[in-house]
């Protein structure tokens, strides 16, 4: 879908995306794929996703305010879209555990 959105900044802008798209984020984020997703990086994998907010929010430090707010927008956590958001890198740090599943997604790692 296309949403047009005029913001007055960018955690506005995230804000009325994750509004306008809840229904949607909402459905991705209770796939299977995510739910594991948010199993390793709330066990094993939580070291890893803690550094890579951290460098992620270092470097792009917009990025945080606007994902705050589609979070905020669609009534999800701000780590479901962190992790929606970085979902090539988990998915690559969780790919080197024994036994890990591999959705098939790119492999750009930051």
């Amino acid at each position: 879908p296309l949403y047009r959105i005029r913001a007055t900044s960018l955690f506005d802008a995230g804000l009325q995306q994750g509004r306008m798209a809840g229904t949607r984020i909402r459905g991705w984020l209770s796939t299977p794929e995510m739910k594991g997703l948010r199993n390793y990086t709330d066990r094993d994998g939580a070291a890893g996703f803690a550094q890579l907010k951290r460098d992620n929010a270092a470097t792009f430090p917009q990025l945080v305010r606007e994902l705050e707010g589609v979070a905020s927008g669609a009534g999800v956590p701000p780590d479901d879209i962190w992790r929606a958001t970085m979902i090539n890198e988990l998915e690559s740090l969780r790919s080197t555990a024994p036994g890990a599943w591999h959705a098939g997604h790119c492999s750009d790692v930051y």
